[in-house]
């Protein structure tokens, strides 16, 4: 088997990269009611590449909704992406992580791929 250099992933995500912030909600307690009463929020600073996977090529009318996928592209090491945590971009942009996937190489995770939705 060829030797891999799986440091290029990271390598690019660290030089193409945005600084973002993950909100990690791990303890919600609720009322008798459904009223969120208290929560632990743990938050982490790291590089993510932001991916819009538009439908620029689809023909859409004047006036026609066009739905885009968005995602955020983080290094197979990074903790935090799990679904409902809370991505921040450093222009205030809040997004929701609705599914995350991981993309392996040789059994080895290399990146973790957040879908997201706005917050």
């Amino acid at each position: 088997m060829a030797y891999i250099d799986l440091s290029v992933f990271n390598q690019a995500i660290d030089a193409q990269g945005e600084e973002v912030d993950i909100e990690v909600y791990s303890t919600q307690s609720y009322s008798d009611y459904g009223d969120l009463m208290s929560q632990t929020t743990t938050s982490y600073t790291c590089n993510a590449i932001f991916n819009d996977y538009g439908t620029m090529l689809q023909f859409n009318p004047e006036g026609a909704f066009s739905q885009n996928r968005f995602s955020f592209f983080f290094k197979g090491s990074q903790p935090g992406i799990a679904t409902n945590n809370i991505i921040v971009r450093s222009n205030g942009e809040r997004w929701r992580i609705l599914k995350p996937s991981n993309h392996t190489t040789r059994g080895n995770l290399v990146v973790q791929e957040a879908p997201v939705s706005n917050a």
